[in-house]
């Protein structure tokens, strides 16, 4: 079982976007709550092969937001950055740089002309881009990755002052990396002020299936084909990230309408085609006049029925 707490206290005025699935995560400096973005720009479409789609990260950010943005710690300038967190070999980044949809597009909006690369926390080279469109390719020692961080140190504004990247593509000689990106993934735009992450299902064409908030639960099946979740309001949702298709989408019967509750065991996977849930929940009801009512809740979930 996952819980999405970890970030919840230390980024309640806003946080950075991530996209998940089971091999990989893509994670950006864009927030879309502090930018006043609040139209998805999923991380999937820096590697969907269509230069017409783009990740964009918004620079029009007002003082209070930079200060939030600032590393304090390192005392270093902000900057718009992209995290590939995997484990594979690569020797050659390439990046089409800025909005490929049009000249037009390129010309309005920021592109980048300087790029840091840092390697598993280790700093490997800065280079510079020609300010144009299509693909420029950056060349590294070959290496094994864990972490994998494009930060950019320079930036060519446009009117829009929106950065924008359509494309990048990771290469060990000549084969292209595959990132098996699933038609369904998880996704967090950040957007969620003072509650904390808020996590969606999201499909691969920027819809979002289903939402959490950073209290709630998920967890994969053992085939890591299944995903499965709780909410605030105790529903339950089970989707299929291969097909794309909700296998189970109700809430569970607690005794109250003002029950919610807190996870024990959470999950337990029977294979891929049924699920224990177990729960401990509060009531509403007043043991005394300090002592809540708590009580245990089972419930099993037949994903072949939906029952």
């Amino acid at each position: 079982m996952m819980l999405l707490t970890a970030c919840a206290a230390a980024w309640a005025d806003g946080s950075d976007t991530f996209a998940q699935w089971p091999g990989w995560e893509i994670r950006s400096s864009e927030d879309c709550y502090l930018s006043g973005n609040h139209t998805p720009y999923p991380l999937t479409y820096l590697i969907d092969g269509d230069p017409k789609t783009a990740w964009m990260s918004s620079g029009k950010l007002n003082p209070r937001q930079m200060a939030l943005a600032y590393e304090s710690s390192s005392k270093r300038p902000y900057r718009q950055w992209i995290e590939f967190c995997g484990n594979t070999t690569i020797d050659s980044i390439r990046v089409m740089n800025g909005n490929n949809s049009s000249p037009q597009a390129f010309a309005r909006n920021n592109r980048i002309v300087r790029v840091r690369i840092i390697i598993d926390d280790q700093e490997v080279k800065t280079v510079s881009l020609s300010d144009k469109m299509g693909w420029h390719t950056i060349t590294i020692p070959r290496t094994n990755f864990h972490r994998l961080k494009l930060e950019f140190t320079g930036i060519k504004k446009g009117p829009n002052n929106h950065t924008f990247v359509s494309e990048i593509a990771l290469y060990d000689g000549n084969r292209k990396i595959d990132f098996h990106v699933p038609q369904l993934f998880l996704f967090s735009s950040g957007d969620e002020c003072g509650d904390g992450l808020v996590t969606n299902i999201m499909s691969r064409s920027g819809k979002i299936i289903h939402s959490w908030n950073s209290q709630s639960a998920y967890d994969w099946s053992p085939s890591k084909r299944l995903i499965a979740c709780l909410d605030e309001n105790s529903h339950v949702f089970v989707a299929d990230i291969t097909t794309g298709r909700a296998l189970y989408d109700k809430p569970i019967k607690l005794r109250s309408k003002e029950d919610y509750c807190s996870l024990t065991n959470g999950f337990k996977w029977e294979g891929e085609s049924s699920i224990i849930l177990t729960l401990r929940h509060h009531t509403g009801r007043m043991i005394n006049e300090h002592q809540e009512e708590i009580v245990d809740y089972r419930e099993t979930i037949n994903l072949n029925t939906g029952k």
